[in-house]
């Protein structure tokens, strides 16, 4: 699994699916993104060719409880929810796309993801961006990879070989 890495059941902000650890990862957090994930299973036995890598095409929010919004900023749980979706703490892409206008955009170097939040409200959600970062991370640390999307609007994952996503 790479992805619900974080949501509304912690207690600071993270993004759900980071590709690599954070500078403000401590403990068990540092074991929480997709990098380790991947080599984890690999290490430990599981062929290349077998691993597949999920990317969430939602995201997850946070209701922010002070003036910070970084991340591992404090929250009081989840974030509101999504006008379709209707669960708090989760909203597809397409309601992203829609908070994203007039959002503050802010790209985390070390994990290779983004965020924005706006008010209180605060999202890790992926894009073209971080697709075309995670094809080239498994393009170099597995043999035969598989990605898949998970896409709130559709009831099964699609899968794509990494190298179709440029």
């Amino acid at each position: 699994m790479t992805y619900d890495f974080h949501g509304g059941w912690d207690t600071c902000t993270g993004h759900n699916s980071p590709l690599h650890v954070g500078s403000k990862d401590q403990g068990d957090m540092r074991y929480f993104n997709c990098e380790f994930a991947m080599k984890y299973w690999r290490d430990n036995g599981v062929p290349s060719e077998k691993l597949i890598m999920g990317f969430p095409t939602y995201g997850r929010t946070f209701r922010l409880s002070t003036s910070d919004t970084s991340v591992c900023a404090l929250v009081s749980g989840a974030g509101s929810s999504g006008p379709y979706t209707r669960e708090a703490g989760f909203w597809a892409y397409y309601e992203i796309c829609t908070f994203l206008n007039g959002a503050t955009k802010v790209w985390i170097e070390d994990q290779k993801v983004p965020y924005a939040y706006k008010d209180t409200e605060w999202i890790g959600y992926d894009n073209i961006e971080i697709w075309s970062k995670t094809s080239i991370f498994m393009n170099s640390n597995a043999s035969n990879p598989l990605q898949f999307y998970l896409n709130a609007s559709q009831p099964l994952p699609r899968l794509i070989p990494y190298n179709s996503v440029k």
